[in-house]
């Protein structure tokens, strides 16, 4: 015990000193070192890979326009090769350990797009939680957006993408991680949230439309290791004021761009793994009380089933729903009973919830079983749970299993607090 207090102690607190003092002995210069918030991967006409990081750069606070964001842009023919092009051309060592967002531009995944992943796979600098998405325009132009959201892009998208607990079942938010374990799965599928650019005040007028690939951007192309702030370059208009929805979704066989869901297929597939919180669907010219009108129902399920099983050697995925609904909004003047949360939706509006919900299940079944995307996961459980019949029925087994639902619309009724 004297001996630790007499030499060990005195020894260590040198050391921790030393280490405080000499920033890990030089090995990590904090004033050349670029802290990377977010990662974005394109792909030019060449084959080319263009990266772009956004850095975090600290700013004094009196400046209230200072820019605290920035771009670093570099290609190769290889992400790592780009990524040492940023370190060579700039002087700045790119430090990845807090890039929780990556974004795949829509022209990066027209092949397989783990040729991309790999990279974040191998790689112990970039965490395997980061949030993976596509960008509907180039990831440059998309990082180089301005927002009213956040000072930051990418914290923005971050806000929309993963930390609004109450619209989880709207965005099919994935990281690195889980995109890759679905790829190297039995069913060998994967799916990434698709991010749109919308002008500020056009959010309703662009969230109502379904999923689209026909638009494309053309980012800036640059050359190797060029760098820039976030106020030039990317063809970015940055005097339009911008925010973003992440509604629909992208899915992928085999690492291959296979279709795009919709938002209400969105809201539907995600419903399997993920619990209804602040869940809307819209009905149009519902008749209510003499009127025609347009309704946004809210639902809350309060059982669920997603499964695949046999049925009289028939395979069946089966989709069981029971939600409560209740109309929050409508465009008709209602008696004021029917105005109160407690009041109960008409059988009608159930009934058509019920077919609304049921025509979306089977076109999102319909749209995966013509791209042969196993999204629901029906190979993993036929693998597991009838293994004897999996290497018999596996290449076709997509295409041979039935979609059976149950939707139940039941009234909700709520009492003010």
């Amino acid at each position: 015990m004297r001996f630790i207090r007499t030499y060990f102690l005195p020894i260590l607190i040198a050391f921790a000193m030393l280490l405080f003092f000499t920033h890990d002995f030089g090995l990590i210069d904090i004033e050349h070192t670029a802290i990377i918030v977010a990662f974005g991967v394109d792909k030019d006409e060449n084959g080319q890979y263009e990266i772009s990081t956004q850095i975090a750069i600290p700013q004094a606070s009196a400046s209230e326009n200072s820019n605290s964001e920035s771009i670093i842009s570099a290609k190769g023919k290889t992400i790592g090769e780009a990524i040492d092009k940023i370190a060579v051309s700039t002087g700045w060592y790119p430090l990845f350990s807090f890039c929780n967002l990556i974004v795949l531009g829509q022209n990066a995944i027209g092949g397989n797009v783990m040729d991309i992943l790999n990279y974040f796979i191998r790689t112990d600098r970039i965490p395997d939680s980061a949030t993976l998405c596509v960008s509907e325009v180039p990831a440059k132009e998309l990082l180089l957006s301005n927002t009213p959201l956040d000072s930051v892009t990418s914290f923005a998208i971050q806000k929309i993408l993963e930390q609004d607990y109450a619209k989880l079942d709207r965005i099919a938010n994935v990281n690195v991680k889980n995109f890759v374990d679905g790829y190297y799965s039995e069913s060998s599928k994967g799916y990434l949230p698709l991010i749109k650019k919308i002008p500020s005040g056009d959010g309703d007028e662009e969230q109502s439309k379904g999923g689209s690939n026909e638009k494309s951007g053309g980012g800036s192309g640059g050359s190797g290791g060029s760098g820039g702030s976030s106020g030039s370059g990317g063809g970015s208009d940055l005097s339009e004021s911008e925010i973003y929805d992440a509604s629909n979704t992208v899915f992928f066989s085999k690492g291959m761009f296979a279709g795009t869901l919709s938002a209400e297929e969105t809201l539907l597939f995600n419903l399997k793994n993920k619990n209804s919180i602040d869940t809307f669907v819209r009905l149009e010219n519902i008749e209510i009380d003499g009127q025609t009108t347009d309704l946004l129902v809210e639902i809350d399920e309060t059982y669920k089933k997603y499964g695949f099983k046999f049925e009289n050697e028939t395979p069946v995925y089966e989709v069981k729903l029971v939600v409560q609904c209740r109309i929050v909004s409508a465009n008709a003047d209602f008696p004021v009973s029917e105005l109160f949360p407690s009041a109960k939706a008409p059988d009608n509006v159930l009934r058509a919830t019920e077919k609304k919900l049921t025509e979306t299940i089977e076109k999102l079944y319909r749209k995966l079983q013509i791209a042969d995307c196993d999204l629901f996961e029906i190979k993993n459980t036929l693998y597991k749970f009838h293994y004897p019949k999996y290497k018999l029925l596996k290449d076709d087994i997509l295409k041979s299993t039935t979609l059976k639902t149950s939707i139940v619309c039941k009234p909700k009724t709520t009492t003010r607090v």
